[in-house]
């Protein structure tokens, strides 16, 4: 069975490219690297811009999926209701990315919506 070398998604005999990544596909399946402790190796993530609302951040974390960028959302609210904190700490919602993506990730968001 082939696989991608860059999602690691196995497809069936016959079929030569990843429908997800455009990328031809490899004979085994690929090996992540791992750090000293034999865990995954580590993505350094970093801020990408913040939002007004969770609704935005999501919109931007899918843009960046369909691009194949992982988008993670870190935010102060307490359970999706805003921070209970009242108007003296307002909500802050970030979306974060890795820094090998901070570049491209942020094309595609300034392209998408207009950051906090």
């Amino acid at each position: 069975m082939p696989f991608c070398p860059n999602c690691s998604t196995e497809f069936v005999d016959g079929t030569d490219t990843c429908s997800d990544c455009d990328v031809a596909l490899v004979a085994d399946r690929p090996v992540r690297k791992q750090d000293d402790e034999g865990s995954h190796a580590k993505t350094d993530f970093v801020v990408l811009r913040s939002y007004a609302t969770r609704m935005e951040a999501e919109m931007i974390v899918e843009t960046l999926a369909n691009e194949g960028i992982t988008g993670l959302i870190k935010s102060n609210e307490a359970f999706g209701m805003g921070t209970g904190l009242g108007v003296m700490a307002p909500t802050r919602i970030q979306v974060w990315v890795s820094q090998d993506d901070l570049q491209v990730a942020g094309d595609l968001a300034d392209s998408t919506i207009d950051p906090v």
